[in-house]
């Protein structure tokens, strides 16, 4: 009866017709699919689907939930540098991100060295990139930057 109101058809026309017009997959597939994907997915187990096997291990776990509350998880007693700035820290310290807000892509770096912010970048890329490409930019830029300082850098 759905399929009639939104295509606008006579009781006359089949499903089936009515299904395809508007792209919609039968019912009995559509359940078929989510049983196989809810076997797999959440009861982990090894599935077949028209012919196509699916393995559960082949599939991202989800991590473990947190054991400890996180009113209880203090950083003070998991991470102590003793009042001191670690040793291993290089002269510049380079941070990059790249980010996409409401089809505007950007992608940035900033580099400090003693505390004081010694060089920074930006760029506005096309709203086709991903963030994925506005990270790798920022990224290359940052990579090209150290190649010309001449010092130790971290990214």
């Amino acid at each position: 009866m759905l399929l009639l109101n939104i295509t606008g058809a006579y009781n006359t026309a089949p499903t089936a017709a009515l299904q395809v017009i508007e792209g919609l997959m039968p019912l009995h597939i559509k359940a078929k699919m989510q049983s196989t994907l809810v076997r797999v997915g959440r009861l982990g187990r090894n599935c077949d689907y028209e012919g196509i096997h699916f393995d559960y291990e082949s599939y991202e776990q989800p991590s473990p939930p947190s054991t400890i509350h996180p009113e209880l998880f203090s950083l003070e007693d998991r991470i102590s540098h003793g009042g001191q700035v670690p040793s291993n820290r290089t002269p510049i310290e380079v941070y990059t991100d790249g980010s996409k807000i409401n089809d505007q892509t950007g992608s940035a770096f900033c580099a400090i060295a003693n505390e004081a912010i010694k060089k920074t970048w930006k760029a506005k890329l096309s709203p086709v990139n991903t963030v994925f490409q506005a990270e790798i930019q920022a990224l290359k830029a940052a990579i090209e930057w150290t190649n010309t300082a001449n010092k130790d850098v971290n990214i």
